[in-house]
């Protein structure tokens, strides 16, 4: 899977944060659509006079600001998240939940808690702009860092600003932000919310033979629990892969090399090797029928041939 890195400018976000953190302790959610979905989200060693921000991302998409929250009561929501999100600082406790009330398809996607410390009202404004610098999720040894604090630099000259990055994949994102002002942020390693639908499907396996070479896959497909392959026995030979839903569809699918070595089988539990029963072979029926309306064409476009023969024989033979 594709990671995102994030290079922020203005370095001061994160740099001096050592008391100040926000945790969002759900790293994945699974919830069923139309149910209320609550993402926790803590913060401590900052002041009493601190803004939260929940923000919405998609893909590779840039973060979507939802609503922002104020513990004097002062808040902000975007009119299209105002009707079933909702959000209550508890400064006593440091919690700021985000609350998601008729949870539908579209609100998949991962969440960021994002907090700032004593800030003015112009500058939380600006911050709804979402100038985006979130810890790499699941970060344990990935990193980002950016060894100069502050740089000076004379007007009209060359600048380079250095960005160095371990412990990710090779199929990485970079990206570049520029922050105005001096107003830190701090943000939570995401929440990866996954909504699904109410029906409960059950996935159809199907092995495909020879692909290129002797390589052999196993398709999943048509269920509607993203972490469906674990509850059908299948989750050890599924686990380098990821469920899938095509745009506008409300079941997943999934894909996944065979490994002959392992024993893997392409059929509902580990029961060894083997074909699935709805494996994509040639059907014997199928075939017969295709091959008897064949004929059945023939025969029809033979008939009509001799039939517009004969017409003409009989046309031309008529006296003039």
């Amino acid at each position: 899977m594709k990671r995102t890195l994030v290079c922020v400018l203005m370095v001061a976000w994160s740099l001096g944060s050592g008391a100040q953190t926000v945790n969002q302790p759900t790293v994945d959610m699974h919830v069923v659509k139309s149910n209320v979905v609550m993402l926790d989200c803590s913060y401590e060693g900052t002041s009493a006079t601190s803004y939260i921000f929940w923000y919405k991302k998609n893909g590779q998409a840039a973060p979507e600001f939802i609503l922002s929250r104020f513990v004097s009561g002062q808040e902000k929501t975007v009119s299209s998240f105002d009707k079933r999100f909702s959000c209550s600082m508890n400064a006593s406790a440091q919690r700021a939940p985000l609350v998601i009330e008729d949870v539908q398809l579209n609100d998949s996607a991962i969440f960021y808690c994002a907090l700032k410390p004593t800030v003015t009202d112009s500058s939380a404004a600006h911050a709804q702009k979402l100038l985006y610098s979130p810890q790499v999720r699941g970060s344990g040894a990935q990193t980002v860092n950016q060894p100069t604090v502050d740089m000076h630099v004379v007007k009209s000259n060359v600048v380079m600003l250095d960005c160095s990055y371990k412990g990710t994949s090779a199929t990485s994102y970079i990206f570049w932000y520029k922050k105005n002002g001096s107003t830190k942020l701090f943000f939570g390693s995401g929440t990866r919310l996954a909504v699904e639908a109410k029906e409960d499907w059950e996935p159809s396996f199907y092995k495909l033979d020879k692909l290129e070479g002797n390589v052999t896959a196993c398709l999943a497909t048509g269920f509607s629990r993203q972490n469906a392959m674990e509850t059908a026995g299948k989750g050890d030979v599924f686990q380098g892969s990821h469920a899938v839903r095509i745009l506008g569809d409300s079941l997943y699918n999934q894909v996944t090399l065979l490994s002959a070595e392992h024993g893997d089988s392409c059929e509902k539990g580990d029961s060894g090797p083997g074909w699935c029963q709805d494996a994509l072979a040639p059907d014997e029926k199928v075939n017969l029928v295709s091959l008897t309306v064949l004929v059945l064409r023939f025969v029809f476009a033979k008939t009509l041939a001799i039939n517009g023969v004969m017409t003409l024989r009989l046309w031309l033979a008529v006296p003039q």
